[in-house]
């Protein structure tokens, strides 16, 4: 009897077991067919240092990755993203009204502050004095298509003499001598990698110190559009060797510079002015070089050319020596001749 009324209860568990099962199925199956995400995760920025995720948007687990799956409902109209600025997602640019007046209006595919890989596009208005500069030399680009790597920063006043306003940004080829990257205002930093780990960031700041190759993706809050850049960090200075230049900095033959660094730029001042680049220096004068690679590390050297004889110029000497001398010995047997007589 026992035994009897222990194989019922085992019969009665199993089938009530099997009845939870078939509820937890077609629960799934609504869930499922009704399109509901039921792995939810958080985007990975780290507050204040805490760790603690902030949530711009549940999204999914790509299983094949582990990576997330990032959903966000981007803006279809225009947006503010910060003071003065907004977002127009027809023409994917930002609108500034520096100064809040209407006749200085600046529209750009970045932000200011913006890191990017891609072209950027300027308009400004008609009234508008503008001048862009890169790496701290004025640029002469057409602002509609801008695509040299470099810092790149644009003024904009009425013209001389009224409050000047500037939008700063960095376009990335691969190399960036950046020391760090902090999302713009309105902005949130999502995740970093560097040379494929991921890194911790702090104050929506990523630090670039270190060298190697980084991953930075971040977010407008305001219209929830995604920007992600890509860049090789090197902060090892380019080196030029001038070899005829001594400790002091003189040099009393020409000056080679053709041993510079691959793809490296060179600016040339003599005596205060620019000059053409060149690979040999000859003329005599006070020379300042910047070298500068592409990753916008510099280096700079400043030297004197004196007055010095190359081998062409001594033959010329010792020629004109030698015809003085030998004008001098004529007028001399002239001379002679004429008390003989």
């Amino acid at each position: 009897m026992m035994w009897g009324r222990e194989m019922n209860r085992f019969f009665n568990l199993k089938t009530e077991s099997i009845q939870k099962a078939l509820r937890l199925s077609a629960a799934l199956f609504l869930v499922i067919s009704s399109g509901v995400s039921f792995m939810p995760v958080c985007a990975e920025n780290e507050d204040e240092g805490t760790g603690d995720a902030t949530v711009y948007g549940e999204h999914e687990i790509d299983p094949f990755t582990g990576e997330a799956v990032y959903e966000y409902s981007t803006a279809t109209t225009d947006v503010t993203v910060a003071s003065n600025v907004t977002y127009q997602p027809d023409s994917n640019a930002f609108q500034y009204l520096f100064g809040g007046n209407s006749d200085m209006v600046v529209r750009s595919t970045v932000a200011d502050g913006m890191y990017t890989n891609a072209a950027v596009t300027i308009e400004c208005s008609s009234t508008l004095s503008v001048q862009l500069y890169r790496n701290g030399h004025t640029d002469s680009q057409d602002l509609s298509n801008i695509t040299l790597p470099g810092s790149y920063v644009l003024t904009v006043s009425r013209g001389s003499g009224q409050d000047m306003y500037t939008l700063s940004f960095r376009i990335i080829d691969v190399y960036t001598n950046a020391q760090g990257f902090e999302a713009p205002e309105g902005f949130n930093i999502l995740t970093v990698k560097k040379d494929q780990k991921k890194q911790t960031f702090k104050n929506n700041y990523v630090s670039m110190d270190e060298e190697g190759i980084y991953i930075v993706s971040y977010v407008c809050q305001a219209s929830n559009v995604v920007y992600s850049f890509q860049a090789t960090v090197d902060h090892t200075a380019p080196v030029l060797k001038l070899e005829a230049v001594n400790e002091n900095g003189i040099a009393t033959s020409e000056v080679d510079l053709s041993d510079c660094e691959e793809d490296a730029v060179m600016y040339i001042d003599q005596d205060g002015d620019r000059i053409s680049s060149c690979d040999v220096l000859k003329v005599p004068g006070y020379y300042e070089i910047t070298v500068q690679d592409p990753a916008g590390n510099t280096s700079h050297y400043a030297f004197t050319i004196r007055m010095y004889f190359t081998h062409s110029l001594w033959v010329v000497v010792i020629i004109l020596i030698g015809s003085l001398a030998g004008l001098g010995a004529y007028v001399f047997l002239s001379r002679r001749n004429l008390r003989v007589r």
